[in-house]
């Protein structure tokens, strides 16, 4: 399974519905790891075939699961089409 699967899996259903249902493509380019809980991470989205955005952010480990501070959700969000909430 490579990164990008692995993040995927950790979004909530709703993010992973309108990743789906976009016409986008979103590529997981690093993960660092800052210690056993937390990683920045950097994404790349390509919406409709556009140029590609590049995002940086955070990530960390709860009850077992990582997953995408909410700041980072909602910077990279909207280049989908989707409003964050």
């Amino acid at each position: 399974m490579d990164r990008t699967q692995v993040v995927r899996r950790q979004l909530p259903p709703s993010a992973r519905r309108a990743l789906r249902d976009a016409p986008a493509a979103v590529r997981v380019d690093d993960v660092r790891f800052l210690d056993r809980q937390q990683a920045l991470v950097e994404v790349t989205v390509r919406v409709d075939g556009a140029d590609a955005r590049s995002f940086s952010g955070r990530a960390v480990l709860t009850e077992g699961s990582w997953t995408v501070k909410r700041t980072t959700f909602c910077s990279v969000i909207p280049a989908l089409g989707v409003e964050c909430r």
